[in-house]
């Protein structure tokens, strides 16, 4: 008997994707559906039976659509069903907790023997489907990107009501899929069955080629992600500055909170660019003709143990060299595969940058050509989520 899994959480397909967030004026979450697409695609791989409960993740903020109703669909093995989402402050998240509750339990009782899997950091939803599925007497996996009490960057800021309730969420899991050995650590006190796995690439991409003679002239070096003040942007660009190395740019691309200063910050730099948002397929584009992708992410906030960046996965199977941080989170095993900014201060940078672009471009690229071959071999969807079942669901 095929196991079937539903899994809760805000992710659609790309084709729907593209119609409910066309008009949304801040798309900070494709890496979101992209990890999802991916992780589906793992479980389809593995011989799964996987339907999808999405309510669209979308605010007053980014979108004046007040209801969002799309119609089931079922795309490369994976059955979707959307709700009807309600744009409107309190009533939407009380929509979101009852339908999840009311979804969820209906289902387990359905389909017996399902197992559910959640993003507790929906506190909203994940609620709902927690009280559902424990109704239902059925199995409760929580997938953890991010820690909820740690979003500001360190457990020792005191708590919001919301972040206390993900944590009481959290505990009532039966298993876990973590980003970090870290995670585990924290939360899993009772030794429940739990899984570590930082991250996923997209096996197609092996037959995906970037030639040396299809670089940009100019050595660019690339950031690609979130704009958020502690991701160490403004020192990236006063170290870039500072370096003056002959014949590089400094392109940055992305959407967050710390944008609107970062457009100041560049304003009037000839070899800084801020370039706003784009969307993820011309991003990968994007990389594969980049000379170095740079993630500056500050490491003296607690949060890096907590968290794998999706961000340096990505880089890595461009087979453009990676320059990074060296974020706790990471395990040691990727170290041979990138290049490191050690020191944190700008003029630490600013060396860093200089001795990187050292290197000629003919020798950037076979190591960047290297790591891609070692993260395909070693992190691809199928024995990644093959992983999963093995530790997790197959023990529940």
């Amino acid at each position: 008997m095929v196991m079937k899994l539903l899994l809760m959480v805000p992710y659609c397909s790309e084709e729907t994707y593209t119609v409910v967030f066309a008009n949304v004026s801040k798309q900070t979450n494709q890496q979101f559906h992209k990890y999802f697409r991916l992780f589906t695609a793992g479980l389809i791989a593995n011989g799964l039976d996987v339907v999808v409960g999405c309510q669209f993740d979308v605010n007053t903020t980014s979108t004046n659509q007040r209801v969002i109703s799309m119609p089931d669909e079922r795309v490369n093995g994976v059955r979707f069903h959307y709700f009807k989402t309600y744009n409107i402050p309190i009533i939407g998240r009380i929509c979101k907790f009852f339908q999840s509750l009311v979804y969820t339990f209906s289902f387990c009782m359905q389909n017996r023997g399902t197992i559910v899997i959640c993003d507790p950091n929906k506190v909203a939803s994940a609620s709902g489907v927690m009280m559902g599925t424990k109704l239902a007497r059925g199995k409760l996996v929580y997938i953890l990107s991010d820690l909820p009490s740690i979003n500001t960057g360190s457990l020792e800021e005191k708590q919001s009501l919301r972040q206390k309730l993900a944590d009481l969420i959290i505990s009532k899991a039966d298993g876990y899929y973590f980003f970090t050995k870290f995670m585990n650590d924290l939360l899993n006190k009772q030794n429940k069955p739990y899984v570590v796995i930082e991250c996923l690439v997209d096996e197609k991409l092996e037959n995906i080629r970037c030639n040396l003679a299809d670089k940009y002239p100019t050595r660019v070096m690339m950031y690609t992600g979130g704009i958020v003040a502690h991701y160490g942007l403004e020192q990236l660009v006063e170290a870039f500055e500072l370096a003056t190395v002959p014949n590089t740019e400094l392109w940055i691309y992305g959407g967050g909170p710390f944008a609107k200063s970062l457009t100041e910050l560049c304003a009037g730099k000839d070899t800084v660019k801020y370039l706003g948002i784009l969307p993820n397929e011309q991003i990968v584009r994007e990389q594969m003709k980049a000379t170095i992708l740079v993630n500056p992410r500050l490491t003296n906030y607690e949060y890096t143990k907590y968290s794998f960046p999706s961000k340096n996965m990505e880089y890595m199977v461009s087979g453009t060299p990676t320059l990074t941080t060296r974020l706790q989170g990471m395990p040691e095993e990727y170290n041979a595969h990138v290049f490191f900014l050690d020191n944190e201060s700008v003029d630490g940078m600013a060396k860093t940058i200089r001795d990187i672009y050292s290197h000629s471009d003919a020798e950037l690229y076979l190591f960047g050509q290297e790591t891609k071959e070692w993260i395909l071999r070693n992190k691809g969807y199928t024995a990644q989520l093959r992983k999963f079942y093995e530790h997790v669901l197959k023990t529940l």
